[in-house]
């Protein structure tokens, strides 16, 4: 059983009682009754032990962060870290060269495409050796 508590706007907090399995009736009646009064965010009550109002509460969840965030599947995406905001400018800068290179040469062509595939795989964890060894010999200044 989920308590939605209307505020005045979205908000990005939510209370989640579990257990309440282990409550009486009278128990949930005043837990109710408290939140009403004191204008408390959407509030969950549920029990891991037995899976009652996890549904709900996942509900909850989803509606509470589409209406603060928006839907992730709509719209663009936003790029919220600036290292993700590095590697895509970096990725994309490469592609457009890639465009310039391709009827020019060959060598210039795959060597663009390298660039925004390793810049990708730096945002997805997929990095290969020399691009650890890139970042130590830059950010260490080893050997100097």
């Amino acid at each position: 059983m989920c308590l939605s508590v209307q505020g005045d706007g979205p908000r990005s907090v939510m209370v989640v009682l579990n257990k309440m399995d282990l409550l009486s009736q009278d128990s949930l009646s005043i837990a109710k009754e408290l939140c009403k009064q004191h204008g408390l965010p959407p509030i969950c009550l549920l029990s891991c032990h037995t899976g009652e109002g996890v549904g709900d509460f996942l509900r909850i969840l989803r509606q509470t962060l589409e209406t603060v965030y928006g839907d992730p599947l709509q719209g663009a995406p936003t790029i919220t870290q600036t290292r993700h905001r590095f590697h895509l400018t970096a990725c994309l800068d490469a592609l457009r060269r890639y465009f310039l290179y391709r009827e020019q040469d060959l060598v210039l062509v795959a060597e663009e495409l390298r660039i925004a595939h390793r810049q990708l795989g730096t945002i997805t964890g997929r990095v290969g050796a020399e691009e650890i060894l890139d970042i130590i010999f830059s950010d260490f200044c080893i050997g100097k």
